[in-house]
Formats: structure tokens, sequence, C-alpha cells
């Protein structure tokens, strides 16, 4: 009977102990695969880290870009004759109906370029010349200066003259101006104009210099950036000429 009742504690004893390490297994194997997980999410975040890092790099570069090309078009733009202040206009019309476009997809994960989109200058056709014949009235090479020689043509070419000089001349080279031409000179001071003269030749002028000049009993001269632009028979011939006063 004792050998019976030892028998069957060993048998109890023996289970236990199969029970004890059949846990202790499974505690193992849970907590390899937690400690696999663990890496897995670590490895995740680093990965996410480094394409957001990505991100912000490309979108650096990417404004440096657009920048360079907003200067290089503007600079374009205003040498071609575009007022300033429609640029300014524009570029604020853009900026209000302006949405910018997502920055993480539906996981939460940032949203990556498949290629850098480089988007070159548009290209500006230029203004169309208009060809004059070869006969046609024109003035040409303009300039100022202080005063003009016994030919007509400038002396002293300047384009800086201070508040004191006596007259300010602007002189041209006329071509083929058949007599009766109205030509004309309108001073500008800024973007007002501020006085013109107008003359009338009685004789063909073939090629040779014609002059204007202003002084201060037509206009004060105050310091700041003027212009004077010469017209034939009421229509512009010359672009601005610009030059400036100093205050002295």
């Amino acid at each position: 009977m004792r050998k019976a009742i030892l028998a069957t504690l060993g048998v109890v004893m023996l289970l236990a102990g199969c029970v004890g390490n059949g846990e202790e297994r499974e505690l193992r194997a849970n907590h390899a695969v937690i400690s696999t997980q663990i890496a897995d999410l670590r490895m995740t975040a680093t990965v996410q880290t480094a394409r957001i890092a990505i991100t912000t790099d490309y979108l650096g570069t990417e404004v440096s870009i657009r920048a360079t090309q907003s200067q290089f078009l503007q600079a374009t733009l205003v040498e071609r004759g575009t007022p300033e202040s429609l640029i300014a206009a524009f570029r604020r019309e853009v900026l209000e109906n302006f949405a910018p476009p997502p920055t993480a997809n539906a996981d939460g994960s940032p949203v990556l370029p498949t290629s850098p989109p480089v988007t070159p200058l548009a290209p500006i056709a230029p203004p169309m010349p208009t060809a004059l014949p070869a006969d046609a009235p024109r003035l040409e090479n303009v300039v100022t200066s202080t005063g003009v020689g016994r030919d007509d043509c400038a002396t002293n070419v300047v384009n800086t003259f201070d508040s004191t000089t006596p007259a300010i001349y602007v002189v041209a080279l006329a071509i083929n101006v058949p007599r009766g031409t109205a030509i004309a000179s309108r001073w500008f001071r800024g973007s007002e104009q501020v006085v013109r003269f107008e003359f009338t030749p009685t004789f063909d002028i073939t090629r040779a210099c014609v002059w204007f000049f202003i002084d201060q009993s037509d206009v004060r001269f105050e310091a700041g950036r003027w212009s004077v632009v010469l017209d034939l028979n009421g229509t512009p011939a010359t672009a601005p000429t610009d030059f400036t006063i100093v205050a002295r």
C-alpha cells in the first residue's frame, strides 16, 4: 500500500514538472514574439524618420529652385516692359488662391515624390520688332548733355546733373525728317510730365542733330529721377531717356 502511494506521488510530481516546463516555454515564446515586434517598431520609426528627413531636404531644395526661377522670370518680365506693380498684384492673387498639396498619406506616412519635378522656365517670346523702311523718318542716338557744339550735336554727354546746372540738353540724330514734321520733347520728373517743347523745321533734315533743352526758368531742377521722350508728329519716336538730378 505504501509503495502504491509513493508511486502515485511520483506520477503527480512528474506531471507537475511537465506542466511547469510547458508554461515556461510558452512565456519564452511570447517574450521572443514581443521582442521581435518591438524591434520592428523601432525599425519602422527609424525608416519614417529618414523619410521625413528626405522630404524636408527635398522641399528645401525645391523652394530654392522655385525662388531662383521666380527671380529670373520677374527680371525677364520687367525687362520686357511689364510693370512691377502688375507682377506684384499677380503674385498676391496666386498666393491667395494657392492650396498646399497634402504632406501625408492616409496612413500617416509622408508624401514622397516619385521623382523631383523640375519645371523649366517657359520661353517668353521677345516682342516683334517694328521694322521701319530705310527711308522712314526717325530719331536715333538720343543722349543728354550740358551743351551742344557748332554742329548741333552734344558736347559733354552725361546722365547725371546737379541741381545748380544752368541747362540740360537732349540731343538726337534726325534721319529723313521732312520739312513740316512736328518734333517735340516731353520732360518728366518721375512719372509726371513737367514741360513740353515743340519744333517744326521748314527744311528737310536728311541726317543731322536736333536738340532741346530745359533750364531753371522752365522748371525747378529738383533732385530725383527724370526722363525725356522725343515725338514725331505726336507719336513717340524714342524710348524714355533717363537722367538724374542730384541736390547740391
